[in-house]
């Protein structure tokens, strides 16, 4: 769906060369991860291990290179040239070279569904080759967001359809609920230690966990804090990291009444973002403010927050107008919330805030939905709100996408009615800033736009833990997902895989 999608989806491949390989193999499982869409949940993982973009993002959401080796920009900041590692090859065994880029970065900029996706392609005029090596992308004006987003995922479509990369690993056999993966053997970055990553999805938590534990399975992709403990008893290591989604109540705001900036922002005084990321997310999480990334280099620390004050809420939303209506019940406001269904966590989330909202006298009606209608609603905008898990960072043109109102970005990824001047005059400052300075000023003012005037209420951004046993020897920075590092990974000596 439009708000959880992070990256273009590969196809598998059944084409890549052979090689000479020992006989590891890994499964990870995906628990709740079944969906009809291709860009979240189990099918969205698995591609993250095959196709790569040309830079990656840093914590604080700098860039930093992946397959382009290094870039610089024009001294008016119109033309920039990218430089390709020398040692890149497609799955199939053909290079990857400037043109191979160019051609994927010229298709990307001409479907408006990839551009929702990387605003800063927008702007760009032309892209060019120089050399094998060297991609000059040519701009109609400067964009901030250029180089965020060149991490669309380069890829290359073979004669039969398939579709392959440049990643870890290729794709060998598909399926519904689970994928077969085999290393790149002219991995950029070395041949990975692990031969074989079978990507498995499961329906439930619980069961990925007595897998695990049974040595069935050597990954499960997330586990809850409460989960931790027990599975540590049982010789498996945890690695939580910081993810890049937070958890939103989004409002539709061509609703009567939800388009009152004075009623979204006394419902996001009413709820309590510390609780819920105590008795929800248990300890894995932040509160969440606004959808600008807490750890981006411009965030504006000093912007203030709102403060859980459910009398202060009541006042209000009396003087809106909005009273207790006594032959109706105690709701003063009434409306319906979307919520995907088959998932626990969304599912506590979704009744800690119909009874923080019951406080106020707010009567949250709860629609569980599979994330197929979610997203049709969504789209026709047949909704009041919904509860999402919407990617918001490490970028801020993520921010962009989802809240600058329709313009040049066709129908974008703004799905909720929400229209502020001052927010798309910031948003359109960021887009166009030249300099960190400018950077700097145009993300605060947003900060303080969205909060005088909130387009949804942006509850938590959330950790993720993912379990690993002992069998793999695993290479991961602090605090980073040890995903990002699975060509690493090494099978630890002496210790038998899975039984199925």
């Amino acid at each position: 769906m439009a708000a959880l999608a992070g990256c273009l989806a590969g196809a598998d491949s059944g084409s890549a060369p052979a090689s000479d390989r020992n006989s590891s193999s890994i499964t990870i499982a995906v628990p709740e991860g079944v969906s009809a869409d291709g860009d979240v949940g189990f099918q969205q993982l698995w591609r993250l291990f095959v196709s790569e973009g040309l830079v990656a993002r840093d914590v604080d959401g700098r860039p930093v290179p992946l397959i382009a080796e290094s870039w610089r920009p024009s001294d008016d900041d119109l033309r920039w040239t990218i430089d390709l590692r020398p040692d890149l090859y497609f799955h199939d065994g053909t290079r990857c070279d400037a043109a191979a880029v160019r051609t994927v970065l010229e298709s990307s900029l001409r479907r408006p569904e990839v551009t929702s996706l990387f605003p800063g392609l927008l702007d760009v005029q032309e892209v060019r080759t120089d050399g094998d090596l060297r991609v000059v992308v040519h701009l109609r004006r400067p964009s901030s967001f250029l180089l965020d987003d060149l991490n669309v995922q380069i890829t290359k479509r073979l004669p039969d359809g398939s579709i392959v990369g440049t990643g870890p690993f290729y794709a060998v056999a598909t399926s519904a609920t689970e994928v077969r993966l085999r290393a790149h053997p002219r991995y950029w970055k070395g041949t990975p230690k692990i031969a074989e990553v079978v990507v498995r999805s499961v329906p439930t938590l619980r069961q990925a966990w007595a897998s695990l534990l049974r040595s069935e399975i050597d990954v499960v992709s997330n586990v809850p804090a409460d989960a931790e403990e027990f599975l540590r008893a049982g010789r498996v290591r945890t690695f939580r990291f910081q993810r890049h989604y937070a958890y939103v109540l989004a409002f539709n705001a061509r609703r009567p009444e939800l388009a009152r900036t004075e009623v979204r922002r006394a419902l996001n005084a009413a709820v309590d973002r510390d609780a819920i990321v105590a008795d929800v997310l248990q300890g894995m999480g932040r509160p969440a403010y606004s959808p600008v990334w807490p750890e981006h280099w411009a965030y504006d620390g000093t912007v203030d927050q709102y403060t859980f004050d459910p009398s202060l809420v009541r006042a209000t939303l009396t003087a809106a107008g909005l009273q207790p209506q006594d032959d109706a019940g105690p709701s003063r406001l009434r409306f319906r919330c979307l919520v995907p269904s088959g998932h626990a966590l969304f599912e506590r989330l979704a009744l800690v805030l119909q009874r923080q909202l019951y406080d106020v006298g707010v009567d949250l009606e709860l629609e569980a939905v599979e994330l197929a209608e979610m997203d049709g609603r969504l789209r026709a905008g047949h909704f009041d709100a919904a509860l999402l898990d919407m990617v918001s960072a490490p970028t801020l043109s993520r921010v962009y996408q989802f809240w600058r109102s329709p313009g040049d970005l066709l129908d974008g990824l703004n799905l909720f009615g929400y229209h502020n001047a001052d927010a798309d005059r910031w948003l359109d400052g960021l887009r166009f800033a030249t300099g960190d300075m400018a950077t700097r000023l145009a993300t605060g003012q947003l900060q303080r736009t969205l909060l005088e005037d909130p387009p949804a209420i942006f509850l938590a951004w959330s950790e993720r833990a993912r379990a690993i046993g002992e069998r793999i020897d695993v290479q991961a920075a602090p605090g980073a997902d040890p995903f990002q590092a699975i060509a690493e990974w090494e099978i630890a000596e002496g210790i038998t895989g899975p039984q199925s």
